[in-house]
Parts: C-alpha cells; structure tokens; sequence
C-alpha cells in the first residue's frame, strides 16, 4: 500500500491518496480522503481497476458503491460492492 499526500482526485477538495497493488504490482484499489483521515475512517472515495488475465488491460474501474462520493473505508475496501 502507497499513501500519498497529492490532490489528483475526482471528487471535490482532494487531500490524500492511497493505492494498494496485488503481488505482480499491478494497481487495484486507489482511495481519496481529506487529509488527515485514518484508513478506518467512513470518508473515502474508493475506485477498484480489473485488468485482463495478462495483466496488460485495464478493463474497467468501478467506484465502491458505484459513487465517488467520499464515504467508504479503506479497510473494506475488498468487500465493498463496486459498479
């Protein structure tokens, strides 16, 4: 997992990034936060990518309760519903 303090978002006033990756350092989960928030906190804006077989294509991204609205948490990450 990568955390960064950027504001590349695209949700309204962006403050920190983060990014966690699967064993072959490919991206799949990348969230937005205000800054400050812990990674238990229900004030993240979540997007999962799904790539081809080869890891080569991004197929699709889906946001986490198909919304960008800032209001997951990050530790649910893997079982939240995306569309």
């Amino acid at each position: 997992m990568y955390v960064d303090a950027g504001n590349e978002c695209p949700t309204a006033n962006p403050k920190q990034r983060i990014y966690d990756y699967d064993t072959n350092g490919t991206l799949i989960y990348e969230g937005w936060a205000p800054a400050g928030a812990s990674i238990s906190d229900p004030v993240w804006a979540i997007r999962r990518s799904q790539w081809s077989l080869d890891g080569d294509h991004l197929l699709r991204t889906q946001w986490a309760n198909g919304t960008s609205a800032e209001s997951n948490v990050w530790n649910n990450r893997t079982i939240l519903d995306y569309a």
